[in-house]
């Protein structure tokens, strides 16, 4: 029996990138590393997992009747619960480029990541992508995400992200307390966070390529910087520390001092 594949979300476990499948009727989720999966589906990038959705899992084989299942719980059953899957693609993979090309996320490459602290401020990161664009979010919430230490973040260099933003008005925890977001796509909400294979891996093929250096055009003037084609203030605060205005207040809560030891 075939099951529909309803959502996929990528994570990464013991630095390794690892992919979990929601599927219609089951109550635990399909988790596989990509490297398996891509040796299932041939030729498929990392950037391409939203393209298996609406495919089909397959089980092959089902766990016996007291075994431990990867959610901890006692199999209650005989072939009840299945242990491992197959995939079953809703057409060729070059089909699902065509018809499933809408659910592809726009993907990021990470340039630079820093970490800037502040006393009764919870830490945050700042993430430069080689678009040359700048993404602030909790610190505690990327190491959950990326899964390494802080002083190991120069890693992640050359891989990849597609942000979800708080949008104007929403509140946005920040540790202990919570803020009022003042404009969209400055505060990090969630963050779909990719490599290749393995973290260590992924640097060492794409993490020192001139490719990430950021390469923008500027122009700026006494009151806007142009950066691609997108027009921010620096009147309100001067341009304080090279940060615009909306950055300042979303990022930094309108406290241009808190930028002192950002790089």
């Amino acid at each position: 029996m075939k099951y529909l594949i309803q959502d996929i979300e990528a994570y990464i476990h013991e630095r390794k990138q690892w992919v979990s499948f929601t599927i219609e009727g089951q109550e635990i989720t399909v988790d596989a590393e990509f490297e398996t999966i891509s040796n299932l589906v041939e030729n498929m990038s990392i950037l391409e997992l939203e393209l298996l959705k609406n495919s089909f899992c397959e089980p092959i084989d089902y766990y016996k009747k007291g075994e431990i299942m990867d959610n901890r719980i006692k199999a209650s059953q005989e072939n009840k619960f299945p242990k491992t899957w197959k995939f079953v693609l809703n057409g060729s993979l070059n089909d699902l480029r065509t018809k499933n090309e809408s659910l592809l996320l726009p993907f990021e490459t990470i340039y630079e990541v820093t970490v800037f602290k502040k006393e009764t401020k919870q830490p945050k990161v700042k993430i430069r992508t080689n678009n040359d664009k700048l993404y602030f979010c909790q610190l505690y919430e990327f190491q959950e995400i990326v899964g390494v230490k802080e002083n190991e973040f120069f890693l992640l260099c050359g891989s990849l992200i597609s942000p979800v933003f708080y949008k104007k008005g929403e509140i946005a925890e920040d540790g202990t307390y919570h803020i009022k977001v003042k404009d969209d796509h400055t505060i990090i909400k969630d963050l779909n966070f990719r490599v290749s294979n393995t973290i260590d891996e992924n640097y060492k093929n794409n993490g020192k390529q001139e490719l990430y250096s950021p390469n923008v055009s500027k122009k700026r003037n006494s009151q806007t910087e142009e950066v691609d084609n997108n027009f921010l203030s620096y009147q309100k605060y001067n341009g304080y520390n090279d940060f615009d205005d909306n950055t300042i207040d979303n990022a930094f809560e309108g406290d241009p001092d808190a930028t002192w030891n950002v790089d």
